[in-house]
């Protein structure tokens, strides 16, 4: 397996960013202009409604509480929120190609054994980052929005957001979720190329929980501890799974050196008698 330069892998590098960049661009284009009703392509009449307005519409009535109400204090907020939507949508749809573009960057660097190991990581990653939005989705933020307007109507102050916010948020903390529910993968992952090993991450264990107790605080950032732990307790359980796993693969690893040791003894001793 020959070295590849260094500028060559900036190159490498240079191209497969390109490629993502330009599935999320045409992903988030896709998404902004595609009507909701196909028959609008063919029709000029102003009833135009883009698919990017109906699923805005559908998150405003899934996760904003009735008390609520969302508002543009100027004309960018209605911009930024179309954006970051777009945007977000983009790098979700595109999650299978910066699954694959990352795989397609490490793999000359990799042996035959490794590669067949490292592609189904790299699957259960892209299924742990999508279950991690929906948790985020489903779970986290309706709870957030309504600890946050329960605070406001304590407050006694008129439960005004602002649309770029609100949005903004929402994709934001999505996004951050499902890397959340990935990180598990990378330790085992890194454990099973012999990168780290299981005791390191035992006696560190205390130190990496205060770690994702602050990640989760920030992408959750209601003042409660709630949603925080809602977030973080299934890490925990993603994160001792992983340790049980890679336990198995360093005893895996620890065996088969075993007994390549034993074979080399026993051609020694063939080769002396």
């Amino acid at each position: 397996m020959a070295e590849q330069p260094f500028w060559d892998h900036l190159t490498e590098l240079a191209h497969r960013t390109k490629v993502v960049l330009y599935s999320i661009a045409i992903c988030s284009s896709v998404a902004s202009l595609i009507p909701s009703n196909p028959l609008d392509f063919f029709s000029f009449n102003s009833s135009y409604n883009p698919m990017i307005s109906v699923i805005i519409k559908k998150i405003e009535a899934d996760l904003l509480p009735k008390e609520g109400e969302l508002i543009a204090p100027n004309v960018m907020d209605i911009v930024l929120m179309y954006f970051v939507v777009a945007l977000s949508i983009g790098i979700i749809l595109s999650s299978p190609v910066i699954i694959y573009e990352t795989y397609a960057f490490i793999n000359p660097a990799l042996y035959p054994h490794e590669r067949k190991a490292i592609f189904p990581y790299l699957i259960v990653s892209g299924i742990l980052f999508l279950l991690g939005i929906a948790y985020n989705y489903f779970l986290i933020l309706p709870l957030t929005f309504k600890i946050i307007l329960q605070l406001i109507e304590a407050a006694e102050v008129s439960p005004f957001l602002s649309v770029s916010s609100f949005f903004s948020f929402v994709f934001l903390a999505s996004i951050g979720s499902g890397v959340f529910f990935i990180f598990p993968v990378i330790i085992v992952l890194l454990v099973k190329m012999g990168i780290m090993g299981t005791e390191t991450l035992k006696k560190n264990r205390a130190a990496i929980y205060v770690a994702v107790l602050v990640f989760a605080a920030i992408i959750t950032p209601d003042p409660t501890p709630l949603t925080m732990f809602i977030l973080f307790i299934p890490f925990v359980i993603l994160y001792e799974g992983s340790l049980f796993f890679a336990k198995r693969i360093e005893r895996k690893a620890e065996l088969e050196e075993l007994k390549n040791a034993l074979k080399l003894i026993e051609s020694l001793k063939r080769k002396t008698s």
